[in-house]
């Protein structure tokens, strides 16, 4: 999945998440690894379905290895979401980031 997250990062491209009961569409924004060597996504989330109960619009942080699969999508994004910190301190070691 690392592949393909740096792929969106890379190109800005949307990500259609699927976890256990829900899915969302995500712009991603930064991947790496968290203070524990987990992987580490962060994105901001427009498009929430299922029973997921969180603002739609909001920042939000994933662990790849916590979804049950994810999908490029063909839309792209250009302009950056308000609030985005570059090299987030969330991040121990950042891999990709736009």
């Amino acid at each position: 999945m690392s592949s393909i997250i740096e792929q969106a990062i890379a190109q800005k491209r949307r990500l259609k998440l699927y976890y256990a009961g829900y899915s969302r569409i995500v712009e991603p924004y930064a991947f790496g690894l968290d203070a524990n060597g987990q992987s580490l996504l962060l994105c901001f989330q427009f498009g929430i379905q299922g029973n997921d109960m969180r603002a739609p619009n909001n920042w939000g942080f994933v662990h790849p290895e916590q979804l049950v699969s994810m999908k490029l999508l063909e839309e792209s994004f250009d302009r950056f979401q308000s609030g985005y910190i570059r090299n987030h301190p969330a991040f121990h070691t950042v891999l990709i980031q736009v």
